[in-house]
C-alpha cells in the first residue's frame, strides 16, 4: 500500500509527499485500498 500511494503521489506533478498532508494521504491511502480489494 505504501508504495502504491507513493507511485500515485510520484505520477502527479507538482506534487511531493512532503507537501500532502496526513488527512490526505490517510484519505487516498484509504481509496486505493478500496480499488485494490478483489471483494
Amino acid at each position: 500500500m505504501d508504495l502504491l500511494l507513493h507511485l500515485y503521489l510520484d505520477a502527479r506533478p507538482g506534487v511531493s509527499r512532503e507537501g500532502v498532508s496526513d488527512e490526505v494521504v490517510e484519505g487516498m491511502a484509504g481509496y486505493l485500498l478500496l480499488q485494490s480489494d478483489p471483494v
